[in-house]
């Protein structure tokens, strides 16, 4: 006799997922006039990104940018209203937000 078995998968988050975000805090920028946002990003995966990357370079900048927007992250920031020109702290670096 054949036996059907099910396996049980649970949904399982990966480590791209597994992220925190939260405003630091609310600047003026003096020479627009501009109110902009600093976002504090954790998390294991974009951190171990950013300490690896060599965000000075152009190339490592933007895989930075690249794993923001192919991850939730971006989804999220533009939910809590982030726009062109905040501020993101991810581990002891800062990038510039972009929405493209």
């Amino acid at each position: 006799k054949k036996k059907d078995y099910t396996l049980f998968k649970p949904e399982l988050k990966t480590a791209s997922d597994r992220f925190d975000i939260t405003i630091e805090r609310t600047f003026i920028n003096i020479e627009t006039g501009q109110e902009h946002r600093q976002f504090n990003i954790k998390g294991k995966a974009i951190e171990k990104l950013i300490q690896m990357t060599n965000v000075k370079n152009i190339e490592g900048l933007e895989r930075v940018y690249k794993y923001i927007e192919s991850t939730k992250i971006k989804k999220e920031l533009l939910k809590m209203g982030a726009i062109d020109g905040d501020y993101l702290s991810i581990g002891k670096k800062m990038l510039i937000f972009r929405s493209m």
